[in-house]
C-alpha cells in the first residue's frame, strides 16, 4: 500500500502496477481525524492543527465547486441519475459540488443552483477503466455509508460516452435548496454570466447568497 499525504491531491501518479493500492489523503483529512472529541483535549493536537492550518494554507482550500451541468450532453442526467459530475479538465479537490442549471435547459426547478452535494471522491480516468478502481469507489461509498450510491456510480461510469481521460466527481445524495441561487452582475466571489471551468466559491459566500435570496 502506497500512501501520500499532501496539501492537495496529486493526480499524476502511475497506475501501471495494479497490485499496489494507492490512497491519497490531504492534510485536511488528518485535521478532521484529530479534531475528533477523543483528541481535541490534547494541547499537542491543538498546536498541530494550528501549525498545519497556517503552514499549509488550509484556509484557501476549495470549498464548493459550481459548474453548469447543462453545458455538456447528458450532464443533467449524469448528476440526477448517477450522482456524477464529469469534466474534461484535470480535477480540483472541492468539498462540495453545486450544479448550475442553465435557463436553456428548461429544468423544472428553473435556472440556477437547486442542489448541493458532498464530493466523496474524484477520479481522473478513462471511463472504460473504472473497474480497476473499485477499491477507491468502495472506499468513497463507505464514507457515505451507502451501497446504493456505489451502484449508481458504476452504472454512470459504465454508460459514459467519453473515451478520453476526464474528471469524474463522485457525489453523495444532494440537499435541495428551497429557492435556486442565481448568477449575479457583481460576481466577485460568486458566479457571473459565464461560469469558468473549476469555479469554486466559499461556504461563506454560498450561505450569504441563500440568506439574501440572490
Amino acid at each position: 500500500m502506497l500512501c501520500f499525504i499532501t496539501q492537495q491531491e496529486d493526480w499524476h501518479w502511475d497506475r501501471s502496477d495494479k497490485n499496489v493500492a494507492i490512497y491519497h489523503r490531504k492534510w485536511s483529512d488528518i485535521i478532521d481525524l484529530i479534531s475528533d472529541k477523543e483528541f481535541n483535549r490534547s494541547e499537542l493536537a491543538k498546536e498541530f492543527i494550528g501549525y498545519v492550518t497556517k503552514g499549509f494554507n488550509m484556509r484557501t482550500q476549495r470549498e464548493i465547486l459550481i459548474q453548469d451541468v447543462s453545458a455538456e450532453r447528458g450532464g443533467i442526467n449524469r448528476f440526477e441519475e448517477y450522482r456524477i459530475y464529469r469534466n474534461k479538465t484535470k480535477p480540483v479537490a472541492p468539498q462540495y459540488f453545486a450544479p448550475y442549471y442553465a435557463k436553456e435547459s428548461k429544468h423544472p426547478n428553473g435556472a440556477g443552483i437547486s442542489y448541493l452535494s458532498k464530493v466523496l471522491g474524484v477520479l481522473w480516468i478513462k471511463s472504460e477503466e473504472f473497474s480497476s478502481y473499485m477499491d477507491e469507489l468502495r472506499t468513497y461509498a463507505n464514507d457515505a455509508n451507502s451501497e446504493a450510491i456505489l451502484e449508481k456510480w458504476c452504472k454512470g461510469l459504465k454508460n459514459s460516452d467519453k473515451p478520453e481521460k476526464s474528471s469524474y466527481y463522485l457525489l453523495d445524495e444532494p440537499v435541495k435548496l428551497i429557492n435556486p441561487l442565481k448568477k449575479a452582475k457583481e460576481a466577485k466571489g460568486w458566479i457571473g454570466d459565464q461560469i469558468p471551468s473549476n469555479r469554486c466559491v466559499t461556504f461563506e459566500e454560498f450561505t450569504r447568497r441563500i440568506i439574501v435570496g440572490e
